[in-house]
């Protein structure tokens, strides 16, 4: 039996279902803070939602499509590292933790970094309007 087809079958469905699922949700919510941020043109605010969105799915996928080589036990040869198909499914399994689990941390990462962005756009547009709205009360 090849184990490491069965681990590469598992492995691309779920890397592109949990892409699918977080770009979703992040396309959703980022909107909220696009409206602050860009208040005066929905035009703006669809297409910078769209390119995160697109941004994500390529950044994710070609993660977790650059890691997707599965492994088994690894051998140093004096030269080289040997690596030899995966012979179980426990190490089935355990690869695919190790893979998932990295992809997984990978997807958080990004989608704090995007949250980071977002807060950080809002605070620099609320301060733009700050100098604008102290004039309104500045002049007699």
């Amino acid at each position: 039996m090849n184990y490491n087809l069965i681990a590469y079958t598992v492995y691309a469905p779920i890397v592109i279902a949990l892409t699918i699922w977080v770009a979703k949700m992040l396309h959703k919510n980022t909107s909220a803070f696009l409206i602050e941020i860009f208040s005066v043109n929905e035009k703006v605010i669809l297409a910078t939602n769209n390119l995160l969105q697109t941004g994500f799915y390529l950044i994710s996928l070609g993660f977790a499509f650059v890691r997707i080589k599965i492994r088994g036990k690894s051998n140093w040869n004096g030269n080289t590292w040997e690596y030899a198909d995966i012979n179980s499914y426990r190490e089935t399994i355990e690869e695919l933790a190790v893979k998932l689990g990295g992809f997984t941390l990978f997807i958080g990462f990004i989608l704090f970094l995007n949250l980071f962005l977002m807060l950080i756009l809002r605070k620099s547009s609320k301060n733009k309007h700050i100098p604008q709205q102290m004039h309104t009360f500045i002049q007699p």
